[in-house]
């Protein structure tokens, strides 16, 4: 998004934008299902080391990502809140889990997904 403006005002200029979190969706949907072998790309960014975690969270964020740059390019304040709340999230999901997730009320599993546990409980 802060290189939006950086693109031409022509309406084909957001799918140039959305390439590059297009491509990475497609880089952790092929190897979420195993089509190309990429273990660092794993360990980075799957929290239990099982690839098939990049066709749920990763995928998705760069799907997001996609979507809102091609249907609201530059035209609807919705895309940068979007776009803001997705990244602004994602950062400090790792910042709070860390500070609060083994502590206090949310300690365990958590109430809204009895599947997903802390880390650290």
């Amino acid at each position: 998004m802060c290189t939006w403006p950086l693109y031409s005002s022509d309406p084909s200029a957001r799918f140039f934008a959305a390439a590059l979190p297009g491509l990475m969706a497609v880089r952790f949907v092929l190897a979420g299902l195993g089509i190309t072998h990429e273990p660092k790309l794993v360990a980075g960014t799957a929290r239990t080391g099982d690839r098939r975690e990049l066709l749920g969270g990763p995928a998705l964020y760069g799907l997001s990502h996609v979507i809102l740059t091609i249907v609201a390019w530059r035209n609807h304040p919705a895309a940068a809140a979007g776009i803001a709340a997705l990244c602004a999230g994602d950062g400090m999901a790792d910042v709070c889990g860390r500070r609060w997730g083994a502590r206090g009320p949310l300690a365990g599993t958590l109430p809204h997904n009895k599947q997903k546990v802390s880390s650290q409980a």
